[in-house]
């Protein structure tokens, strides 16, 4: 364990595990990483580990869904500063898949440490319960508030966001596969372009006939405070 001068705080403690059991998790995987090199690496005692989480599985959870929570986080309330419908929905669509898109970009390796132990290193898959459901249904909440608004429903809100998200996903950890026989690789605009337009057509020029009489009841709007602003930011056309 590395010596460091004065006592640290718990938040700090947390916060620089957090930190090196994701970077650890990612390079190595979730069985290729000890709580003992995690504690070594963040100048703790191995015993702080099972301190704050309980366990490594609870650690490798948490650092697994930080850099998705921070995402939504600030996507949210950035959405909350401004009243509904005021922007145009294809910048919505736009700013939300280029958010992901970068997102799991920056954390693919970290996103397939996550597969491989549902997959493989976990005895049971339900030791690694997905932590993106509680973050999902908050994204769910802005975007019924948007298609309301619009007048574009019934839409089945958590399955389109999943597949959404899941489609996303699939771009960034598989790409070498799903572009390898395109010769040069698309650039990241372009992949942006046509997931946003596959979300936009998706949603706002749905045949009624697709619709089925089964969508389950959509989740209540998130809340916002009245007259508010939003800070200027990039705006697309609608």
């Amino acid at each position: 364990m590395r010596g460091h001068a004065g006592r640290r705080s718990s938040e700090d403690v947390r916060s620089t595990l957090m930190s090196t059991a994701e970077r650890l998790f990612a390079a190595r995987g979730y069985s290729g990483t000890s709580t003992r090199e995690i504690a070594n690496e963040s100048g703790v005692h191995e015993s702080l580990i099972f301190r704050h989480f309980g366990s490594k599985q609870e650690l490798f959870k948490r650092a697994v869904a930080e850099p998705f929570a921070g995402f939504v986080t600030e996507y949210v309330e950035a959405w909350q500063e401004s009243p509904v419908a005021t922007r145009s929905f294809e910048a919505l669509c736009s700013e939300f898949v280029a958010g992901v898109f970068d997102l799991l970009s920056e954390h693919r390796q970290l996103a397939m440490a996550l597969a491989n132990a549902r997959a493989y290193e976990l005895g049971d898959a339900g030791d690694a319960p997905s932590p993106f459901g509680p973050l999902l249904a908050q994204i769910e909440s802005v975007a019924h508030a948007e298609v309301t608004a619009r007048n574009f429903g019934p839409i089945d809100m958590p399955v389109l966001i999943r597949l959404i998200v899941g489609t996303v996903l699939s771009v960034t950890m598989f790409d070498d596969w799903l572009f390898a026989d395109q010769g040069r690789h698309p650039s990241r605009q372009r992949i942006i372009n046509e997931l946003t337009s596959l979300m936009v057509h998706g949603i706002a020029h749905r045949p009624h006939q697709l619709v089925h009489e089964d969508v389950p009841t959509q989740p209540a709007p998130a809340k916002r405070s009245a007259g508010s602003k939003r800070p200027t930011r990039s705006s697309h056309a609608s």
